[in-house]
């Protein structure tokens, strides 16, 4: 597995998603090879013309994408670099819904008056480790860390 940094620019064209990827890009090859999150630096939302993304993927694929000048492969600690030194990404909250489901069962069982289980009181505390709310960690090990079998070149 290895980290792609990828950079995204503004697009112009009116009718268009607002996020141009580099052409070497494929969306639907990324979304079947990708391991865990996608984490943006937010550049296009704050009005700037790029964005960047850091994504893990097998090796491989970042052997094929890495050759686009628009992509690169970073190691571990460059990883760990771009997300303590990104100020994008200090601007981002650090808590984040990571079970839009289990927050609506937990809406419908409080609108109901059914009280909470502690599981369910767990999933609204960002700092249990289970799915609802979580905090968004900067670093590699944190935010990789329960990807399955994960093993990050160095």
């Amino acid at each position: 597995m290895k980290f792609l940094k990828v950079k995204i620019i503004r697009n112009t064209n009116a009718n268009e998603p607002t996020m141009q990827y580099p052409v070497t890009y494929n969306a639907a090859e990324v979304e079947g090879d990708i391991k865990g999150r996608i984490i943006y630096d937010g550049g296009l939302s704050r009005g700037e013309d790029t964005e960047e993304c850091l994504i893990l993927v097998s090796d491989d694929l970042a052997t094929i994408y890495s050759k686009d000048k628009d992509m690169e492969v970073l190691t571990k600690a460059q990883a760990n670099t771009w997300l303590a030194s990104n100020d994008g990404l200090k601007d981002q909250p650090n808590e984040q819904v990571t079970d839009i489901n289990r927050l609506t069962a937990i809406i419908a069982k409080k609108s109901a008056g059914v009280e909470l289980s502690q599981e369910d009181l767990d999933a609204l505390d960002p700092t249990k480790d289970v799915l609802g709310i979580n905090t968004t960690p900067k670093t590699v090990d944190t935010i990789w860390s329960k990807v399955s079998g994960l093993t990050v070149m160095p």
